[in-house]
């Protein structure tokens, strides 16, 4: 199982043991790959908030207004406030609890806080939540410096986690791509289960996640990326299937021409009796011929016996 993550990319050949040798659906292949993709994910993770904490945490935090909510209302101090990204200077969050929202420039925030509702983007929607059931709530510069910091040792945990996600949608991403492969197969003479047309896939998975964590640890993204892993996965199952295809039957449509059912009839001798070209001199008589059913006597010989002198050779 090991030596299919590296040999997926480079020999079809493991892709013929995979699905005529190997058991099961892929399953623990999908496991393997999400350890291999999620445990470095997380890692990188981490170390990237650790660095936001020294880096950026400090910047950000350095402007955080005085916020409260005690029986559902909102007070803030300053009021109004927009609360700004230090690097892009986009704002992050519009307070006024007056609710008029009335400044151009926080327009576009992604949050905004009113006297007793907050209102958030999401998924290009914008969605309200209403404060009015919150009895208690504080957040000054220090609760905030807390508050990312308690969370900073669970990051790198909870991404790593999401592999179990990853091998959950994969798994789906399987059972479509094995219908893709019993096509594949059929259309190949690969002759392949449908357990083994996910196996194949499972398998063609692994170039395409690979990739995209590597990309991912790179901190490289693009539009449409997903559209590129899409096509390397559909590539690597076409790869996989046509290494099982078999070859054609005897007979069959696409037989070689030496097969039997293709190759012309040879009109052979009797049993025992050499065959004659064409054009060679027919046995004198009393030449005694070997026909179906002649057996010579205990210890004769079992060749026929030689010709009569003066018959041609």
């Amino acid at each position: 199982m090991i030596s299919a993550l590296f040999l997926s990319f480079l020999w079809p050949g493991v892709y013929r043991d995979v699905g005529k040798r190997w058991r099961g659906i892929g399953f623990f292949y999908l496991v393997l790959l999400g350890i291999i993709a999620w445990v470095p994910t997380g890692i990188y993770a981490q170390r990237g908030y650790r660095k936001f904490l020294t880096d950026e945490a400090p910047k950000l935090l350095k402007d955080t207004p005085n916020v409260s909510i005690k029986n559902g209302v909102v007070t803030a101090d300053p009021d109004p406030f927009l609360w700004r990204d230090p690097k892009s200077r986009q704002v992050i969050a519009y307070i006024d609890t007056t609710g008029s929202f009335d400044d151009p420039a926080g327009k576009d925030a992604a949050m905004k806080l009113s006297k007793n509702s907050l209102e958030y983007k999401q998924n290009f929607e914008t969605r309200k939540v209403d404060l009015s059931q919150v009895k208690s709530f504080h957040m000054d510069r220090e609760e905030a410096r807390k508050f990312f910091e308690k969370i900073g040792g669970w990051v790198g945990i909870v991404v790593g986690l999401l592999g179990i996600f990853a091998v959950l949608w994969h798994l789906i991403g399987i059972l479509i791509f094995g219908a893709i492969g019993m096509a594949l197969s059929s259309a190949f003479n690969a002759n392949l289960t449908y357990a083994g047309a996910m196996r194949v896939a499972a398998v063609a998975l692994t170039p395409a996640i690979v990739l995209a964590t590597i990309l991912t640890l790179a901190g490289v993204s693009f539009p449409g990326e997903w559209l590129m892993y899409l096509a390397l996965e559909l590539l690597f199952l076409f790869i996989g299937v046509k290494a099982n295809s078999m070859p054609p039957t005897y007979g069959g449509p696409g037989a070689y021409p030496y097969a039997a059912g293709q190759y012309p009839q040879q009109g052979y001798a009797a049993p025992g009796y050499p065959a004659q070209p064409a054009g060679y001199p027919a046995q004198p008589p009393g030449y005694p011929a070997q026909t179906q059913g002649y057996s010579p006597a205990p210890g004769y010989p079992q060749q026929p016996p030689p010709p009569p002198p003066g018959y041609p050779r």
